[in-house]
């Protein structure tokens, strides 16, 4: 948890998992990268189905037992989608928070997460945008 309590506008709780999403952040600031995304294979335990157009699921940088969940956005071109099993790189921006920003550099990896659950695997290729 976030070690906030419950109310405080520091920290939101997503009612329907039981992890943390920081949103300590100032409206407009974000960290962008472009990044190679990996979907696991369905028999993988990954999902049933594409992504496609603007995909905002959890992502985890900071290990499998950590709760902290950034909030991001993978935008694909229109017209591409992403089967599970596939990799594709491309542009993600993630709310700002210090802790992320902290963490976030080229060679960074994080799961990307649906809930509890993992879908896949991300890593920054690059930075593009510190702050904007």
């Amino acid at each position: 948890m976030c070690g906030l309590p419950r109310s405080s506008p520091d920290c939101y709780l997503d009612i329907m998992t039981p992890y943390v999403f920081q949103d300590r952040f100032e409206q407009g600031e974000s960290i962008k990268v472009i990044a190679s995304v990996t979907l696991l294979a369905t028999g993988d335990g990954g999902r049933t189905g594409p992504i496609r157009g603007s995909y905002r699921p959890n992502h985890n940088f900071f290990g499998p037992e950590n709760r902290e969940m950034s909030i991001g956005s993978i935008d694909l071109p229109e017209g591409v989608e992403l089967l599970p099993g596939q990799s594709i790189e491309t542009p993600i921006s993630f709310w700002s928070w210090p802790r992320l920003a902290a963490e976030i550099h080229a060679g960074s990896e994080w799961t990307i997460q649906e809930g509890p659950k993992v879908v896949g695997f991300g890593k920054v290729l690059k930075m593009i945008d510190s702050q904007t």
